[in-house]
């Protein structure tokens, strides 16, 4: 290590005179008081290499002392605060389920058994076919197995009785997220949301200490539906517009029906599909997710968010009737994630002002004066 200036302010006859000298290696920075020729000398020592000599700038006042008169350092040849091969810094695991349970009514044992394998914090469901009764049922279920209930608005009846009575299963949509985590629905309202309101769930949840993300629980239309694709594609749009309006990364997961790696505008602003993600870690395809035909369970992550993928993982145990869930392994450092941005402020041409503004403005300039 080189050498490093140490500054002494030394104080004699009321002269000050600056003096510098090498001692021996030092790495705490210390205040220490010298009683030297009479003097009283205030030193701030931090690192240097020769402990031999002590050299004075001023030569006419001090010229060169023995090494002898300052104190050995305390800890000569050691590393302080500091282990000699410090490992990785802890990372927070979160860990998501990706779930489409048809209907999410006596669901609680396969969501119990992911929970329990997988060690999941949160479970993302498209379309759970929930109704307002079926909402209030699992909510109370949900709330044994210590998971949050974040629900779209309840679908509607699939059908009704000829009793009159209220039927438990709604039409084939509705979205939810339950997580152990703190997790809590977005305040970010906008008026095109109510046209997806039970395909679309957006939510902010605590993936660790210091990290927030915001997450979009989406279902798509089934190809069966004639015009599926654009129906679908304006959910996404919807979606994306919305995780505009807050400065957090963006998860969008569900079931989309259809092949997200379509969508060329996320992946030119660094978004990847989980597919893309799952082929970089294990160098092979995704495994389907829907009668091993299709890979409608998926989503796209933020860059930051697929950085941080450790691992992707299908369920091929049937637990589930027609979809096998997607768990995806995150692991966040317990520091904060930041992204630099300067604001510039907003050049006058970019406001919205029209010929009458400019007339006007004009108008009441030459009254002024």
């Amino acid at each position: 290590m080189p050498g490093a200036a140490i500054t002494i302010h030394a104080k004699c006859n009321c002269i000050k005179n600056l003096c510098t000298f090498r001692c021996a290696t030092y790495l705490a920075a210390c205040w220490i008081r010298l009683s030297l020729c009479k003097m009283q000398i205030s030193c701030h020592l931090l690192v240097c290499s020769d402990p031999k000599v002590l050299i004075c700038a001023n030569t006419s006042c001090l010229q060169c002392l023995p090494m002898q008169h300052v104190p050995p350092p305390p800890h000569k040849g050691q590393r302080i605060g500091e282990a000699q091969n410090p490992g990785p810094e802890d990372m927070a695991a979160f860990n998501l389920a990706i779930v489409n349970p048809t209907a999410i009514r006596n669901k609680m044992q396969e969501f119990l058994h992911l929970k329990q394998k997988y060690n999941v914090h949160a479970i993302a469901c498209a379309e759970t076919s929930a109704t307002q009764q079926v909402q209030g049922e699992v909510s109370a279920q949900l709330r044994k197995l210590k998971l949050c209930r974040i629900w779209s608005i309840p679908v509607e009846l699939q059908r009704v009785k000829l009793c009159q009575e209220p039927s438990l299963r709604g039409k084939s949509e509705g979205t939810s997220f339950h997580s152990t985590v703190y997790a809590r629905c977005s305040f970010v309202a906008d008026k095109h949301t109510c046209k997806f309101a039970t395909r679309l769930l957006h939510c902010i949840v605590k993936v660790s200490q210091r990290l927030y993300v915001q997450v979009f629980v989406i279902y798509g239309v089934t190809g069966s539906t004639a015009g599926h694709a654009q129906v679908t594609d304006e959910t996404l749009r919807t979606a994306w517009e919305l995780s505009q309006k807050t400065a957090l990364p963006s998860l969008f997961v569900g079931d989309f029906n259809m092949d997200v790696r379509c969508f060329e505008e996320m992946q030119t602003l660094g978004f990847r599909a989980l597919q893309d993600v799952y082929l970089n870690l294990k160098n092979t395809e995704m495994p389907f997710t829907c009668k091993n035909a299709t890979t409608p369970d998926t989503a796209i992550l933020h860059p930051l968010l697929a950085a941080s993928v450790k691992n992707v993982t299908v369920d091929k145990s049937s637990l589930l009737d027609t979809h096998d869930p997607v768990i995806v392994n995150f692991e966040f450092p317990h520091s904060p994630i930041l992204i630099n941005k300067i604001l510039f402020p907003k050049e006058w041409t970019q406001l919205i002002v029209t010929k009458s503004d400019l007339r006007k403005s004009s108008r009441c300039t030459a009254t002024s004066q």
